[in-house]
Order: C-alpha cells, then sequence, then structure tokens
C-alpha cells in the first residue's frame, strides 16, 4: 500500500507540474501571438519551446529558425479555420503551401557520413515511404522523390542528429531552400513506432500538410495558424499523432488521405 501512495503523490507531483507549465506556455503564446512584433513577448514564448541546434521545435516536429518563428507567430494571429477535413493543408501568404508544377521533382541527399551503418536502413525506409506518396496520385500529381546522386543542390537534406526532442522533424514546402532538412533523431532507430510510418508522417509535412488533430480534438494539442481541410475527419491519418483516442502506430496513409492528397496536386 506505501508504495502506491509513493506512486500516487509522484504521479499527482509530475501531473500539476505538467499542469502549470502547460498554463505557462499557453500564456506566453497568447502574448506572443497577440503581439508579434513584440520581441520580449516573442522572447518569452520562444524561451518555453524545445530548441534543437539554432531552431525551435513547433507544432512537436517542425523545425523554424528565429525569422520564422515571427512568421509563425503573425500566422497563429489570424483566426483560425475551423477544421472539417482529415488531410490538412498549410496555407502560406495566403496561398495553399505545396510544390509548384515544375517543382514536383523532390531529390533528397542522406548524409552517409553522419548515418554510418545506419545509412542503408534509412536508405530503404525512405524510399519506401516516399514511393508511398507517389503512388497516392501517381503521373495525375507530378510528385516523384528520389534520391539525389548528381551535381547542385537536392530538394532537402536528410541528417542524423542526436538529443533533439523529437524523432524526426520536417519542414513545409515555403521554408526557405537553405532550411529544407529532414532531421532524423537517435530516437528514430529505437522507436516502436512503424519507422517506414515515420517518414511517411514526415514527407506528408514536406508535401505541405499540417498535423490532422491540430483544432477541436479532445486530448490533442491545438494548433493554430491558416490551414485548409480538404477531407472528411475520420482519425485514421497518417498525419494524426496518437491522442484523443485516434491516431495509428504505423503511420499509414488512409484512403481519405490518398483522396485529399489526390485533389490538393492534381490542381494548380
Amino acid at each position: 500500500m506505501r508504495k502506491l501512495i509513493l506512486i500516487t503523490l509522484t504521479n499527482l507531483t509530475l501531473c500539476c507540474g505538467a499542469i502549470a507549465a502547460q498554463s505557462d506556455y499557453e500564456a506566453a503564446f497568447l502574448a506572443a501571438k497577440e503581439n508579434p512584433t513584440d520581441k520580449a513577448k516573442v522572447e518569452a514564448f520562444a524561451k518555453l519551446l524545445p530548441k534543437h541546434g539554432d531552431r525551435y521545435v513547433v507544432d512537436g516536429d517542425v523545425l523554424v529558425t528565429d525569422r520564422q518563428l515571427v512568421g509563425y507567430l503573425m500566422e497563429h494571429s489570424a483566426p483560425a479555420a475551423p477544421v472539417k477535413g482529415e488531410l490538412i493543408v498549410n496555407i502560406a501568404d495566403g496561398h495553399l503551401d505545396k510544390w509548384g508544377r515544375d517543382e514536383r521533382i523532390l531529390t533528397y541527399q542522406i548524409d552517409t557520413a553522419g548515418f554510418g551503418d545506419k545509412t542503408d536502413m534509412v536508405r530503404k525506409n525512405l524510399a519506401a515511404a516516399a514511393k508511398e506518396w507517389t503512388n497516392a496520385c501517381g503521373k495525375k500529381c507530378g510528385i516523384r522523390f528520389q534520391e539525389h546522386t548528381g551535381e547542385g543542390e537536392p530538394t532537402f537534406k536528410v541528417r542524423k542528429v542526436s538529443g533533439a526532442p523529437f524523432i524526426a522533424a520536417a519542414f513545409f514546402p515555403s521554408t526557405a531552400p537553405i532550411d529544407r532538412v529532414l532531421e532524423v533523431d537517435d530516437q528514430y532507430f529505437t522507436t516502436t513506432f512503424d519507422k517506414v510510418g515515420v517518414f511517411r508522417h514526415e514527407l506528408g509535412h514536406v508535401l505541405g500538410y499540417r498535423h490532422e488533430h491540430i483544432q477541436g480534438i479532445p486530448g490533442c494539442k491545438q494548433e493554430g495558424g491558416e490551414r485548409k481541410a480538404i477531407t472528411p475527419y475520420d482519425g485514421k491519418s497518417v498525419m494524426h499523432y496518437l491522442c484523443g483516442g485516434a491516431g495509428n502506430p504505423k503511420l499509414t496513409l488512409s484512403s481519405q488521405d490518398k483522396d485529399g492528397h489526390t485533389q490538393n496536386y492534381s490542381t494548380d
């Protein structure tokens, strides 16, 4: 019984600490998004964000610079569109955040020196995830991922990191070319999540898709900003975290993901 009481008290302490921390975060976020040009308020919010190198982690697995953080807050200051769809497209500068018709051969360069003997696993899993997104729409959309082997710069780089507050983190199409990096932490190699599924999820961000659970799902953290929902919600989206009684640890593309992706990229 004593052990049970100790565990309960410990959990209560952790719970209350987490609630207080969340309350502080929400207050700082609200102040910063209402005053995104107020340097002090932005810095106060930034101090509460997980940081990886010189970038901040927002929405769980998206990396932003100091400059992008201000833009992120400005976007969040706009009224959030009601979410009624499963596959949700990010909005940047008032437009759907997606690759233009002449930008859809997406090349990536894997940091083989960084991944070492894990390179083959990363290459195989990333190729498998990319193939599923490509096949979801085919020639109608023109999306194709391929490993960069020639000269010149790839569309994005794939790098190994250590000690990051995420398993993997990506970017949106509107991200500046220099910041287009898919980062993979050491946790990736031991996670119980499906490893191809993790890349399916991150490539969803690369294609412009937001988290499915960003607004109005009990038990899931809300996210602001502008977006457009394009398919009905069913909680099985590859872009849905495991929260609110929904999500899938295999992070597979649902039929509605495929329909929404086709709808988004088959029209310009």
